[in-house]
C-alpha cells in the first residue's frame, strides 16, 4: 500500500501537470493555421536581397489564393525546426559584469506575421511599412518577460536594444504576449522580434491562416512556393496544431504510462488487502463463532474485520504519504504549474485508498458475517 500511495501521487501530479500544460493558452491561436518551412541554400541564396525577394515573392503568392485569410512569415515558427538566440543589452543600462551574457530568442518577422499568428499586443505596436525599409533605424518588438526582466517597473516603449555580434541597436515600439515556441511546460523566456525585410533570413517558415481545407491548403501553398523556385526543397507543410500535437507527444506517452503503474500498484495492494483479510477471517473463524454465540451481531462482525483491515491499510498510507513528500521533490523540474506537495493530490489518493480498501475488506468481512456458530466451534 505504501508502494503504491507513492507511485500515484506521482502519476497523478505528472498526469495533472499535463492536462493543465494542454489547457493552457500558448499565447496564439493555433487554428486553422497552417505552417510551411523552408531553408534555403547559401549557394543560391546567399544575399540579403534574394533572401528578401523569395520571401516577398512566396509571400504575394500565398496571399493570393483563395483560402487565405492571413499570412506571415518568420525566421522560425513554434514547433518549427529553426531557432535562434542572440546576446542582449539595454542601453539605458548598466554592462553586464566580466562574464555574464544575457541572452534572448531572436525572430525576424513579417509585418503580418504577429497579427497572423494573432499574438497579442500589450503595449505600443506592430510593425508597420516604416519598420520594413532596409534603411530606417531597426525597431524591435519584444515579450513581457523580457520587459519585466529588463525594465522592471518601466516602460519599455521607446527603450533601445544592443544585440547580436555586430552590436545593432534597435529601439522598442511593442510588447506582446509570452508564447510556447517548443515545449507547453516551458517555462516564459525572453523573446525579441525585428523586421524580416531588414534582417533577413535563409530559415523561413510560412503560416497561413485558412478558411479552407487544410490537404488543399497545404498543395497550395507547397505550389505557391515552387512557382517562385522550382527547385527550392519544402521540408513540411502541416498544421500547427499537429506540429503541437507531436512536440509534446512524450509527454502524453509518459502520462499513460505513468496511470498503468499506478494503477498496476494500486490493483497489487488491493489484492494484498484482499488476501490478507481472507487469511485473517479463516484463521479468525473459530473466534467469530465464539463472539456470535455470545451475541455479538453480524453488523459487530463486519465492523470489527473492516477495522482491523483499514488499519493496516492506514498505516500504508500514512507511511505512503511520507515518503512521497520526499520522491516528489524530485519531480519538481517536471511540473508545470502544480507543487510536488499539492495538497489536493496527496488529500484525493489516500482517501481513494481508504474508499478502495474499504470495499476490498467489506467481501471477507461478509464472509464472516455468515459463519454458523456450530460450525465455527467444530472448525478446530
Amino acid at each position: 500500500i505504501a508502494l503504491a500511495v507513492v507511485v500515484l501521487i506521482s502519476a497523478t501530479l505528472l498526469v495533472k501537470s499535463f492536462i493543465i500544460s494542454i489547457r493552457s493558452s500558448p499565447g496564439y491561436n493555433p487554428k486553422n493555421l497552417m505552417v510551411a518551412q523552408v531553408a534555403l541554400p547559401a549557394t543560391k541564396y546567399a544575399q540579403d536581397w534574394r533572401q528578401r525577394n523569395f520571401a516577398e515573392d512566396v509571400l504575394a503568392r500565398v496571399r493570393a489564393l483563395p483560402q487565405t485569410a492571413s499570412v506571415g512569415v518568420a525566421s522560425s515558427v513554434p514547433y518549427g525546426g529553426f531557432g535562434q538566440g542572440v546576446v542582449i543589452e539595454a542601453v539605458d543600462k548598466p554592462g553586464p559584469r566580466p562574464g555574464e551574457r544575457l541572452g534572448a530568442r531572436y525572430t525576424a518577422v513579417s509585418p503580418n506575421y504577429l497579427s497572423t499568428m494573432q499574438i497579442g499586443l500589450v503595449q505600443g505596436r506592430f510593425f508597420d511599412s516604416t519598420d520594413e525599409q532596409p534603411g530606417n533605424a531597426p525597431s524591435v518588438i519584444i515579450n513581457q518577460t523580457f520587459a519585466r526582466q529588463i525594465w522592471p517597473n518601466e516602460n519599455p516603449i521607446g527603450k533601445q536594444l544592443r544585440f547580436g555580434d555586430q552590436h545593432r541597436i534597435a529601439s522598442v515600439v511593442g510588447v506582446v504576449n509570452d508564447i510556447k515556441m517548443f515545449y507547453v511546460r516551458a517555462q516564459a523566456e525572453r523573446q525579441m522580434y525585428v523586421p524580416l525585410p531588414q534582417f533577413p533570413s535563409a530559415t523561413l517558415g510560412f503560416v497561413v491562416r485558412n478558411s479552407g481545407d487544410s490537404a488543399a491548403t497545404a498543395t497550395a501553398i507547397r505550389d505557391a512556393i515552387w512557382s517562385v523556385d522550382r527547385d527550392q526543397p519544402v521540408s513540411s507543410v502541416e498544421p500547427l496544431e499537429t506540429l503541437i500535437f507531436i512536440g509534446n507527444a512524450g509527454d502524453g506517452v509518459v502520462s499513460k504510462l505513468m496511470v498503468f503503474f499506478s494503477a498496476l500498484a494500486m490493483f497489487l495492494g488491493v489484492i494484498g488487502i484482499y488476501g490478507v483479510m481472507s487469511h485473517l477471517v479463516s484463521q479468525r473463524t473459530h473466534e467469530i463463532g465464539i463472539r456470535v454465540a455470545m451475541g455479538a451481531t453480524p453488523s459487530q462482525v463486519l465492523r470489527m474485520v473492516i477495522s482491523h483491515g483499514l488499519k493496516l491499510a492506514l498505516i500504508g498510507i500514512s507511511v505512503g504519504l511520507l515518503v512521497a513528500l520526499g520522491a516528489t521533490r524530485e519531480l519538481a523540474a517536471q511540473l508545470y504549474q502544480v507543487t510536488p506537495y499539492d495538497p489536493p493530490t496527496f488529500i484525493g489518493v489516500a482517501l481513494l485508498f481508504a474508499l478502495v480498501v474499504l470495499g476490498v475488506c467489506y467481501l471477507p468481512a461478509r464472509r464472516g458475517m455468515r459463519v454458523d456458530p456450530l460450525v465455527a466451534l467444530r472448525y478446530e
